[in-house]
Formats: C-alpha cells, structure tokens, sequence
C-alpha cells in the first residue's frame, strides 16, 4: 500500500523522516507523526528518524521532547542527532 511505497522511497533517499510532535494533546503519544501504519513500515525498512519539537516557543519544547523519546524509545527507533542529518538546500 501507500505506507509501503512511502517506507521504501525513504529507504532508498537520504531524507530523514522526523518523529513530530506538533499535534500533541491530551493523549501525547498517539498525537506523535508519522502515526502507524507509516511508522511501522519505516521501522521495518530500517529507516533512522530524527525529532521535531514544532514548539512555537521554548517552553513546549522539554515537554515535547520527553513524549517524542518515549515514543522513539517505545518502538526501538534509530534517531540521529542533529549534527548527522544532512541539510540539503536548494
């Protein structure tokens, strides 16, 4: 399906998916993007995810930041820290 066309594309690139935490509400950790099933697929196909807060300012972003490793640390992701994900500009 489209999960699995979207997993393999990310297999294939050098993008980095990021788990985000931009729709955050009273149940955190189902709120996290990329939902399932596209988290699974990625997972399966191995693919490294990094994290966006989506704070608008700094306040949110301890808060975010525990329910995003929670999430990550849940499901045994790969995350690269920032300084190893490329930025690609055009």
């Amino acid at each position: 399906g489209q999960a699995d066309r979207i997993a393999a594309a990310f297999a294939e690139s050098r993008t980095t998916p990021e788990f985000n935490a931009g729709s955050i509400g009273s149940t955190p950790a189902a709120d996290v993007h990329p939902r399932t099933p596209l988290r699974d697929r990625l997972l399966e196909a191995g693919v490294p995810f990094t994290y966006g807060s989506d704070a608008h300012n700094r306040g949110e972003i301890g808060s975010r930041k525990a329910v995003l490793r929670s999430v990550s640390d849940t499901c045994a992701a790969q995350i690269l820290r920032p300084e190893t994900v490329c930025h690609n500009t055009v």
